[in-house]
C-alpha cells in the first residue's frame, strides 16, 4: 500500500546549547523530504540558545514550516515532551537533540520504514555515530532491534539498549498512555516501553544521526549553589534511571 508523507513534526530539542545548536539546527533545515513541520524548543536557557534560534528561524528559506519557541522556566526532559505535544502538529514526531547532528535523508528514512508497517509500529529508531567534541566521527553506535522485544515480559526480563536521540514516535503513543512525569531523568525507556505495549517498534538499519559525546551529562560550570544542587539531582536521577533489572540482580546477588 502506498501512503501520503505523513504530517511530520521534527522536535529540536535545545537547553543551554548556543555553541553547538547552528549545526543541529542546519541539519534539520536540510531534511531532503517533503515539507515538514520543525519545532526549534529551548527548555528556559540561560546561555542566549533562544535568541540563537530566533535568529535561525528567521533568516531560514525553504520548504518547511519552522517555529521558534521556549519555556520559561526550565520544565525538564518529560515536562518538555508533554509541552511539544500541544505545540506541534505532526502525526509522526522526530526527536532531535540540539547538540546532535541529523543525516539529510534522516526523516525520509525513518517514514518508509514507518509505512512498511503500515504505520502500525509506534517508535522508530535508528543507529548513530559517535561524535566526539571536535566534530570528528567515530564508531557506529548500533542500537537494538525493538522488533525482537514482543511484550511486557520481554522488556522486564532485558531492557532494549535504545537512544532517545535517534527516536521518531507516534502522537497516538503520547495521547494514548498521557503525559510523562514532569519529574523524569530520561524519556528513552518510558518511550520503549510504551511502544512495546502498543504498536511495537522497529528500527532503520543505518546511522541517520550524529550523536555528540557526553551531552546533557557534561559537567557543567555553576554560577551558584541552587544550580549545582539542581543539576546534582538531575545527574542522580538519570543514573537510577539507567539501572536495569539485570544491574539489580548483580547488586543483589
Amino acid at each position: 500500500m502506498d501512503f501520503p508523507f505523513p504530517t511530520v513534526s521534527l522536535l529540536v530539542l535545545v537547553y543551554n546549547q548556543r555553541d553547538l545548536l547552528d549545526l543541529a539546527v542546519a541539519s534539520a533545515f536540510a531534511q531532503d523530504c517533503p515539507p515538514i513541520e520543525i519545532i526549534l524548543s529551548d527548555d528556559g536557557s540561560s546561555d542566549g540558545s533562544f535568541a540563537r534560534l530566533q535568529e535561525l528561524a528567521a533568516a531560514y528559506v525553504g520548504p518547511h514550516r519552522v517555529i521558534a519557541r521556549q519555556n520559561q522556566p526550565n520544565v525538564g526532559i518529560g515536562e518538555h515532551y508533554n509541552v511539544l505535544m500541544s505545540a506541534s502538529s505532526g502525526e509522526l514526531l522526530v526527536t532531535a537533540a540540539g547538540d546532535d547532528i541529523s543525516t539529510p535523508d534522516r526523516v525520509r528514512r525513518l517514514v518508509a520504514a514507518w509505512d512498511a508497517t503500515e504505520r502500525r509500529a509506534d517508535l522508530i529508531s535508528s543507529h548513530l555515530i559517535d561524535l566526539d567534541h571536535e566534530g570528528q566521527l567515530h564508531d557506529v553506535i548500533r542500537v537494538d532491534d525493538l522488533a525482537l522485544w514482543q511484550g511486557v515480559e520481554d522488556w522486564a526480563l532485558k531492557r532494549p539498549y535504545i537512544v532517545g536521540a535517534s527516536h521518531a514516535f507516534t502522537r497516538r503513543l503520547m495521547t494514548h498512555f498521557g503525559p510523562m512525569m514532569k519529574t523524569i531523568a530520561y524519556e528513552d525507556q518510558i518511550m520503549t516501553f510504551r511502544a512495546i505495549c502498543l504498536g511495537g517498534g522497529v528500527i532503520v538499519d543505518a546511522p541517520l544521526v550524529h550523536y555528540r559525546r557526553g551531552g546533557t551529562s557534561r559537567l557543567p560550570t555553576f554560577d551558584n549553589t541552587a544550580d549545582m544542587e539542581h543539576w546534582t539531582l538531575r545527574q542522580s536521577n538519570r543514573l537510577m534511571a539507567e539501572i536495569g533489572p539485570e544491574d539489580l540482580r548483580n547488586l543483589c546477588a
